[in-house]
C-alpha cells in the first residue's frame, strides 16, 4: 500500500478500550494514526505476534470498521502486513 498527501500522527489521543488476555480492562493506544487522500488508517509496527498483539488487532479492526478507518498491523523487520489474523503464519502476511 502506497498512501499519497500524508499526514501522520504519534499523538492522536485514540484510546481503544479492551480486555486483556489476563482480564484486565484497559486500553490499546496505536502507533500512528495517518491521513492521506484515501481516509484514515490506524498503523500499529510489531516485531513479532503474540496472542496479546492478536488481541489488541482485533479490537482495532472493530473500532475501525465503525468509524470507516483502516488498520495496518507491521509485523517483523521486512514490515509484513497481516492480512487474516485469525492464522499466524508467514503465507497470511505480504511484505511491503
Amino acid at each position: 500500500m502506497t498512501f499519497r498527501g500524508i499526514v501522520w500522527t504519534k499523538k492522536h489521543k485514540i484510546r481503544i478500550p479492551y480486555r486483556s488476555e489476563r482480564g484486565l480492562e484497559t486500553y490499546y493506544v496505536p502507533d500512528f494514526l495517518i491521513e492521506d487522500d484515501r481516509g484514515r488508517f490506524l498503523v500499529e509496527v510489531k516485531g513479532w505476534m503474540s496472542s496479546e498483539v492478536r488481541v489488541k488487532a482485533f479490537v482495532a479492526i472493530d473500532f475501525c470498521k465503525q468509524r470507516g478507518m483502516g488498520y495496518l498491523l507491521l509485523l517483523g523487520k521486512d514490515r509484513e502486513v497481516c492480512l487474516d489474523l485469525s492464522y499466524w503464519r508467514d503465507d497470511e502476511c505480504k511484505v511491503l
